[in-house]
């Protein structure tokens, strides 16, 4: 629901302001309010409740505590407005001259509500990251041209949503749903983020740089296997090649004390922005980590195929293995509109699981836990149960996603050999046992949790990794 404050006048705004109930502020007379609820939808009164609630709000008794609610009515409040209109309600901080900070919120520069003398950390901290995370806000919104459906960086007063795109990457898409599904993220993602003098989007994950965030690869050669020394971000950052050729794709990367920055050029956001292919979310968080990722693990292939390639060639390799190579090149190539949706999940680029959770804060992945039976199924999920990593428990301890064969067999007899789900919940039965789970699809959390008993996981080849945040 978006809050439309076309039809709130300067008049309007200073009896919102004095008004001392809620009823009296939205009170109309008799047309006005016939042409609202007609024609309208109510959309008027509908924002003149929304501004008496976020002008009312108590004084700050609590602390810092309410501070920090009321940073977050604020946000929320201009979240629910049209785009078009988010400026219009501002927030200016001022750092006085003996270190104490006063804030006043202004609507069409009307004061709605101040406060002078703040000195406490906490309190300044809250403010800071407003101001900051107001300026993202506003940044990509003129991005998107104000358009009705323009998104923010990360969802706010509505819930998050996501619906696969043409990428085909459901094991990403899934990683990150389950992130957003952590109420924490949405405030620690925004600090990720400000605006560069030069007008540019620079994020900071603080990272673990020699985490297992880039898959190693392996070429089979008529010797056996052929691995390839691992690539982290750590030896990204350290080598110029990788540096100048994601520069060329419009981030500029830098590492330092545990902490990558990058920088994303304009032209890149409005490119990010505007691909079709990718999930439909309103968290644009999401798509900018499928487009990095997706850079990012495509330049690593060609510079670990380009080492097999010497390696084989020095060896004196066969055309198979060139052939090989070959394929490899032409499978990793980024978003991928023109495979549909089985060979997709059956080829696909990198392992970007990994690297958004270890940029997001999270550790774990990888499907070690594969139930042979029914039994061992059961125990399973009772143990999921137990450390809260269902969706349903709320996401801030982490969450649990589901490799299996999926769907229906295609015209060859064929499903998806590998679909990634995220496990929403866990059916019991009178004896307090497992008996069929509920499962979260990438391809849309708009839609009902789908369910399959536990012998329907078990035939389909079920298995399951984890993911936790770094710091809980």
């Amino acid at each position: 629901m978006h809050i439309d404050l076309s039809h709130i006048s300067p008049r309007r705004l200073e009896r919102i302001a004095q008004a001392e109930s809620v009823d009296a502020a939205a009170s109309m007379g008799l047309l006005d309010s016939l042409i609202d609820k007609v024609f309208r939808g109510g959309a008027k009164e509908a924002a003149i409740r929304a501004l008496y609630a976020a002008i009312n709000r108590p004084p700050d008794d609590d602390g810092p505590g309410g501070t920090a609610q009321q940073m977050q009515d604020f946000q929320n409040l201009r979240s629910l407005m049209l785009p078009e209109h988010r400026e219009r309600l501002t927030l200016e901080v001022v750092e006085n001259a003996d270190e104490t900070w006063d804030y006043a919120m202004r609507l069409d520069g009307h004061l709605l509500q101040e406060r002078k003398g703040m000195q406490e950390e906490a309190e300044i901290a809250e403010l800071k990251h407003t101001r900051n995370a107001i300026a993202v806000d506003d940044y990509l919104c003129k991005l998107q041209n104000h358009s009705p459906t323009a998104a923010s960086l990360v969802h706010r007063s509505d819930r998050f949503l996501i619906e696969q795109g043409k990428t085909g990457d459901c094991y990403a898409l899934a990683t990150m749903m389950g992130i957003m599904s952590n109420p924490a993220m949405q405030k620690r993602i925004e600090g990720m983020a400000e605006i560069t003098p030069d007008h540019q989007l620079r994020l900071k994950f603080e990272v673990r740089p020699t985490a297992f965030n880039i898959r190693d690869i392996h070429l089979q050669d008529l010797n056996g296997d052929l691995e390839l020394d691992q690539e982290t971000l750590a030896t990204i950052c350290a080598d110029d090649a990788e540096l100048a050729f994601m520069r060329d794709k419009g981030y500029d990367l830098s590492l330092e004390n545990g902490v990558l920055q990058v920088d994303i050029r304009e032209d890149k956001l409005q490119q990010i922005i505007g691909e079709t292919r990718s999930a439909h979310t309103n968290s644009l968080i999401v798509n900018i980590l499928e487009h990095f990722s997706g850079n990012l693990l495509l330049r690593l292939d060609k510079v670990a195929e380009e080492k097999a390639f010497v390696q084989l060639e020095k060896g004196g390799a066969a055309g198979s293995e060139f052939t090989l190579i070959g394929h490899a090149r032409e499978r990793h190539s980024g978003l991928r509109s023109d495979r549909d949706s089985l060979i997709a999940h059956k080829d696909r680029a990198g392992n970007y699981d990994p690297l958004i959770a270890n940029l997001l804060g999270y550790a774990g992945g990888a499907f070690s836990i594969r139930p042979d039976n029914v039994h061992e199924l059961a125990l399973q999920l009772k143990a999921f149960d137990r450390s809260e990593r269902c969706l349903a428990s709320g996401g801030a301890n982490g969450f649990v996603y589901v490799g299996m064969k999926y769907g229906r067999p295609d015209a060859h007899g064929q499903i998806h050999s590998q679909h990634a789900l995220l496990l929403q919940q866990i059916e019991y039965n009178v004896e307090k046992q497992p008996v069929g789970v509920y499962l979260q699809n990438p391809w849309g959390n708009r839609r009902e949790p789908e369910y399959f008993s536990l012998d329907d996981l078990i035939g389909r080849n079920v298995s399951f990794a984890q993911y936790h945040p770094v710091d809980s």
